[in-house]
């Protein structure tokens, strides 16, 4: 009789395991996915769970097995000395030891579900505090007295990290363009071209934009973007030649003020890199001079 029982326990704890592996994963990314905990912690703790549940009933279940058993071997009616009796016996003890055994698991179980347990509440108060540093340092780290409409000035910062250029830097060189006016338009050019906005974008840009779904006349957030992009792009091939730090930075600026074609043909006339007043006055401006 107790190997059956021994044999419904494996079976139940097979099932368990099964039952984790086919419905608990499921579960737990969906779970996972919207609270932002760790999969794995989450469906260890299921398991443990439902191990803990399982081994309760199974303790149960035996104890009333072996309640019934006593009651059998103490009846007036049963031989003792038949050899019966002696397999009976044989099988008490072997289910007294899995059941010690098992109550040790069980324990062992208790013991990491609380260590998990104390994990999780552990990462959970570290993410919150990290969540907390990050808003504070983001609400921090954009904002400057200058007549800039602050969420023009957060647009600003987020383009600059996601292209990896000086914020600061943007931030002086459309003082030079606009000195921060949103509707600022310079139809003076040589050529008859027109620039727009903040970055004062030339009217040559205009197509090439439009193709991109930028509305850099109307719009102040295409506006800064495509200004950033410009600046990117022409920085990324100043330092692709060996350039670094302010000459980098110096004819960087003074190419996004010509246009990348000019500043060549400035150059080749005999000038030097930071003979040009604009690059000069962009980084005498980020420093406050």
């Amino acid at each position: 009789m107790f190997e059956k029982i021994i044999a419904t326990i494996t079976n139940g704890l097979n099932n368990i395991i099964e039952f984790n592996n086919k419905w608990i994963g499921k579960l737990s990314e969906k779970i996972t996915e919207k609270f932002e905990v760790d999969e794995v912690r989450f469906e260890n703790i299921v398991m443990i769970t439902l191990l803990i549940i399982f081994s309760v009933i199974a303790a149960i279940t035996i104890g009333n097995h072996i309640e019934d058993r006593d009651k059998i071997g103490t009846s007036p009616n049963m031989d003792v000395t038949e050899p019966v009796s002696n397999v009976m016996s044989l099988e008490y003890y072997e289910s007294i030891s899995q059941i010690k055994s098992l109550t040790h698991e069980v324990s062992a179980l208790n013991l990491a579900n609380t260590e998990l347990k104390t994990q999780i509440s552990d990462m959970m108060v570290e993410i919150e505090q990290l969540k907390a540093e990050l808003e504070e340092y983001r609400n921090d780290a954009w904002i400057r007295d200058i007549p800039l409409d602050e969420k023009y000035q957060k647009y600003l910062y987020e383009v600059c990290l996601e292209m990896n250029i000086d914020y600061d830097l943007q931030l002086a060189k459309i003082q030079v363009e606009s000195n921060f006016n949103v509707n600022a338009i310079n139809t003076s050019n040589s050529n008859g071209s027109t620039d727009y906005g903040l970055s004062q974008i030339n009217s040559t840009h205009l197509q090439s934009t439009k193709d991109m779904g930028l509305d850099i006349v109307n719009n102040v957030y295409d506006n800064l973007y495509y200004g950033c992009l410009v600046y990117s792009e022409i920085k990324d091939n100043v330092a692709s030649r060996g350039y670094t730090g302010r000459e980098m930075q110096l004819r960087s600026l003074n190419a996004y003020n010509f246009g990348e074609a000019g500043f060549r043909k400035y150059m080749e006339k005999g000038n030097d890199y930071d003979d040009w007043y604009y690059g000069n006055k962009v980084i005498n401006t980020m420093k406050g001079e």
